[in-house]
C-alpha cells in the first residue's frame, strides 16, 4: 500500500518539491534584492550618514533610519503581493482546483518577509553606523574590517579612559558649590566656578562666553549665538573635542559650502580651544565653555565635565535672574520716586478765593502720568486756571509734564503778559526742549473778579464746558490754535466769556470722555454734558466726588488705557 500510494503521488511530490525549491529561491532573491538596494543606497547616503554623525547623531539614530527605509519598502511590497494574492485567488481556484487558505499563511507570509526585509537591512545599517564622520565627509569609507577593528580599538580606549581619568565628580561638583558660596557676588560665583572646573580637567585656560542677545561674548572671544559651534553642540550629548584636523576639515567644508562659518572657526582655531563645553539652560544653550591647553580628554571626564556644565549653567540662569529682579527693584524704586515727585507738582489741595469754589482730580493710567492741572492765585482778585495732556504716557510724558509745569509757573510771573503771548512762549520754550518729538494740548484760563470775566486760551485741548446756572445752558470754549511743542513759531488766540454766579466751568483731558467700560463703549462727551447738569448744583467737593464715582463707575474692572484728570470751577 506504501508502495502503491507513493507511486500514486510521486508527480505531485516532484511538483511539491519544485514549488518548494522555487519559492525559496524567490524568497532568497528577494532578499538579495533588499540587501542589494539597501547596500547601495547607504553607498550612495554616505556623506549624508557622516554629516549627520558630524552635526550630532548617535550610531543608533542612524541604525534606525536605515532598517526604517528598509522595513517601509518591505511595507509596500508585502501590501502590493497581498492585494495581487487576493485578487488571483479566484483565478486559481476556477482553474487549478485551489482550497482557501487559511489566515495563518498570510500572516506566515507577512512576518517572514518583514523578517528577511529586517535581516537584509541591518547589515548595510550597522556598516553605516562605523562611518567615521571625518572619512564620511571626505567620502572615503573604510571597509567593515577596518571599521570593525576601529571599533574595537575605540572600545579598549574607552575602557583606558576609565580607567585612567583623575577626575572625581564628587570633588568638582563640591568645588562648584564652594565657588557659588565664597564668592561675594555672581560674577564672582561664575569665574570661580569656571577656574575649578579648568582646574578639574587639566586644561591650561578656561574661555567662558555667555549669551548677549545674538551673539556669544567672552574677554577674548566673541562669535555668533546661533552659529557653527552652537549648531554643532546643539546635537550632541556630550562636549565636543576640537583637534588639529577638525578645523581643517571643518574650515574646506565652510569654504565650499557654508562661507558665513568660516570666520567663525578661524576665532575658534586661534583661540586654542580644543574642547567645547555647551551650557543649557531650559533646552537652550545660554553659554560655552571653551578649554584648551590640553588636546585629549577621555570619555570619562567628558562625560563628568558635562555634568558640571548643567550645574555652571544653573548658576549663570540664576546670576541672571537675580539681574533682573535687581534691575526690576530699581526701577520700580524710581516708579515711586517719580509718582511722589509728579504729585508734589499738582497742587495738593486748589486755593480758597473769594471769586470762586475750585476743585481738580488726576487718575494717570500708569504708576506716574502726563496729564497737569494747576491753579495759580495772582491776587488783586485775579486767578489762573490750567490743564494740559502730555502725549504719551508713563516716565516720558511725565518728564515733559514738569517741563510744561516749571514754562507756566514761570512765563505767568511776568506782569502784564497777554494770554496769547504766554501761549506762545510756551510753545517755543517746549519745542526747544523736545524737538517736535513731544507735545501737549494746553487750556489756560484767567478769571478777573472785578469784570466778571473769564479770558482764556486754547492750544489744541479738549473745549472744556461752561455751565449757565441761569439757564442751564452748556456753552463750549473751543481751541485757538494748535498744541504746543509742535512748531517753533505758532500764534495763539485769546476769547473771554461773562461769569454769573452760580457758572461751572469744567475742564479735562480726553481720558475723561474717551474712557472705556467693559463693553469697550467710550464715555463720551454727551455722557459728561449730563452728569455736569446733574451735580452742578451741588458744592464742588461734592461735585468732585461724583464725577470720580461717575468715572470710576463706568470703567470698573476694564483697563484704563489713559490718564483721568479734570479741574472744576464754580462761581460764588
Amino acid at each position: 500500500m506504501r508502495d502503491s500510494r507513493r507511486d500514486a503521488l510521486a508527480l505531485e511530490i516532484v511538483s511539491s518539491a519544485l514549488t518548494g525549491f522555487f519559492a525559496l529561491a524567490a524568497l532568497l532573491l528577494s532578499a538579495l534584492g533588499v540587501y542589494g538596494v539597501m547596500a547601495y543606497s547607504v553607498r550612495q547616503r554616505t556623506v549624508e550618514f557622516g554629516t549627520r554623525m558630524a552635526m550630532g547623531a548617535t550610531q543608533r539614530s542612524v541604525f534606525e533610519l536605515v532598517t526604517g527605509a528598509g522595513l517601509k519598502m518591505a511595507a509596500i511590497g508585502i501590501g502590493l503581493g497581498l492585494a495581487g494574492a487576493f485578487a488571483i485567488m479566484p483565478v486559481l481556484r476556477s482553474v487549478y482546483a485551489v482550497g482557501d487558505n487559511p489566515p495563518f499563511e498570510f500572516i506566515g507570509v507577512i512576518v517572514l518577509v518583514s523578517a528577511v526585509a529586517v535581516a537584509a537591512s541591518a547589515i548595510p545599517a550597522w556598516r553605516a553606523t562605523l562611518v567615521p564622520p571625518m572619512a564620511a565627509l571626505r567620502d572615503e569609507p573604510e571597509g567593515v574590517w577596518a571599521a570593525l577593528r576601529r571599533s574595537v580599538k575605540r572600545f579598549a580606549a574607552s575602557l583606558e579612559d576609565k580607567e585612567t581619568t583623575a577626575i572625581s565628580e564628587q570633588s568638582l561638583a563640591e568645588d562648584l558649590t564652594a565657588a557659588s558660596r565664597n564668592a561675594k557676588t555672581f560674577g564672582d560665583a561664575i569665574n570661580k566656578a569656571v577656574d575649578a572646573l579648568r582646574d578639574a580637567m587639566q586644561a591650561q585656560s578656561a574661555i567662558l562666553l555667555k549669551r548677549d542677545g545674538e551673539v556669544l561674548r567672552g574677554e577674548s572671544l566673541q562669535i555668533p549665538a546661533n552659529g557653527f559651534l552652537t549648531g554643532r553642540l546643539r546635537f550632541l550629548a556630550m562636549p565636543l573635542p576640537m583637534l588639529q584636523g577638525d578645523f581643517e576639515t571643518w574650515q574646506r567644508w565652510a569654504e565650499a559650502d557654508r562661507p558665513d562659518y568660516t570666520s567663525e572657526i578661524r576665532a575658534l582655531h586661534a583661540s586654542g580651544a580644543t574642547l567645547a563645553l555647551a551650557l543649557r539652560a531650559k533646552n537652550e544653550i545660554t553659554g560655552v565653555v571653551l578649554l584648551t591647553g590640553r588636546d585629549k580628554f577621555h570619555f570619562e571626564e567628558r562625560a563628568i565635565a558635562s555634568r558640571a556644565a548643567g550645574q555652571l549653567a544653573l548658576l549663570i540662569e540664576n546670576a541672571g535672574l537675580t539681574s533682573r529682579i535687581v534691575e526690576q527693584e530699581k526701577l520700580r524704586k524710581d516708579v515711586e520716586l517719580a509718582t511722589e515727585v509728579q504729585r508734589h507738582l499738582l497742587p495738593a489741595q486748589a486755593p480758597q478765593t473769594p471769586m470762586a469754589q475750585l476743585a481738580g482730580l488726576s487718575i494717570p493710567a500708569r504708576g506716574v502720568g502726563g496729564d497737569y492741572y494747576d491753579f495759580i492765585d495772582y491776587g488783586d482778585h485775579k486767578l489762573g486756571i490750567a490743564i494740559a495732556d502730555i502725549a504719551g504716557k508713563g516716565v516720558s510724558a511725565a518728564l515733559i509734564m514738569s517741563v510744561v509745569q516749571a514754562t507756566l509757573r514761570i512765563v505767568s510771573s511776568e506782569e502784564g503778559i497777554a494770554l496769547p503771548d504766554l501761549a506762545a512762549r510756551m510753545n517755543r520754550l517746549l519745542h526747544r526742549s523736545t524737538q517736535a518729538k513731544s507735545y501737549a494740548t494746553f487750556f489756560y484760563a484767567q478769571i478777573d473778579k472785578g469784570t466778571s470775566q473769564l479770558r482764556y486760551v486754547n492750544a489744541g485741548h479738549n473745549p472744556p464746558y461752561l455751565w449757565r446756572g441761569e439757564n442751564g445752558e452748556i456753552v463750549e470754549l473751543p481751541a485757538g490754535g494748535t498744541p504746543i511743542g509742535l512748531f517753533p513759531q505758532m500764534r495763539y488766540e485769546e476769547a473771554s466769556v461773562g461769569l454769573q454766579k452760580g457758572d461751572v466751568l469744567i475742564a479735562f483731558t480726553d481720558g475723561v470722555t474717551e474712557a472705556m467700560n467693559p463693553s469697550d463703549e467710550e464715555f463720551g462727551e454727551d455722557r459728561l454734558k449730563a452728569l455736569l447738569g446733574d451735580v452742578a448744583k451741588l458744592p464742588i467737593d461734592e461735585m468732585s466726588a461724583r464725577i470720580a464715582a461717575e468715572m470710576r463707575g463706568w470703567i470698573r474692572e476694564a483697563e484704563q488705557y489713559d490718564d483721568l484728570t479734570f479741574v472744576l470751577m464754580k462761581v460764588n
